[in-house]
């Protein structure tokens, strides 16, 4: 659901009370304490949303793969990896790669590297600090569409709005209306029992998004069986 940054900030207001307070900044400037509030409340309930390995916020691009470069840099605001496909051909066909593992990092720095599949070099993947990083060297160009979870976006009005799962933006208004109070040193004792109760609920209610289908059993044999020529051997 779609909803506004003020109408997060008018709830958490007057679940602590502070209408008329000059006691906290309401002024909705970027950096000012309410907003620094939110920003506080929306990255705590984005990782829990996060955590639910669910895909919420899951957004695609493109990288351009050289020969003979191993190495390309991630979006400025990749947070976490969701998937990585090879493309085929101008077709649109797509090949899903799998990921490589640290301790497979010496495998292939000899003369050693995958046999060329029929429709070309394929690849495995590894994240290495803020780049990731195809093996065995790719001999040709080619284009891999990154499947990834960005950064929760930076609150700086009260304008912005939020796309969140339901129960998303009571979350926000306790957790900054706890704030506020704790700034008070008043008690937050009640707010912050609502706030387990619900986070509670989101643990529950964010999972399964897809209910009719098993989400996480897979047969790796079968991840690319619909490519037109699907690679086997990668270990």
């Amino acid at each position: 659901m779609l909803v506004t940054v003020q109408t997060i900030s008018d709830s958490a207001i007057d679940l602590a009370d502070m209408k008329n307070t000059k006691f906290i900044d309401q002024s909705g400037t970027a950096g000012t304490e309410l907003i620094r509030y939110l920003n506080m409340a929306y990255k705590d309930v984005y990782q829990q949303i996060i955590l639910s390995k669910e895909f919420y916020f899951t957004t695609s691009t493109t990288i351009n793969i050289v020969g003979s470069t191993s190495s390309y840099a991630l979006p400025a605001d990749f947070y976490k990896l969701d998937g990585v496909d090879l493309r085929l051909d101008s077709s649109g066909r797509y090949l899903t790669l799998l990921p490589s593992m640290f301790k497979e990092r010496n495998k292939f720095r000899s003369s050693l590297a995958y046999a060329t599949a029929p429709f070309g070099q394929a690849y495995k993947y590894i994240l290495v600090g803020s780049t990731i990083q195809f093996v065995p060297l790719p001999s040709s160009a080619g284009v891999i569409q990154l499947w990834y979870t960005p950064e929760p976006a930076v609150i700086t009005s009260l304008s912005q709005s939020l796309s969140l799962p339901i129960g998303c933006d009571e979350y926000m208004s306790l957790y900054v209306a706890s704030a506020m109070l704790s700034k008070e040193e008043s008690d937050t004792t009640a707010l912050t029992q609502k706030r387990l109760e619900i986070i509670d609920q989101l643990k529950n209610s964010l999972k399964d998004r897809d209910q009719g289908s098993a989400q996480y059993v897979v047969d790796e044999s079968t991840i690319n069986a619909g490519a037109l020529y699907p690679f086997r051997g990668w270990d």
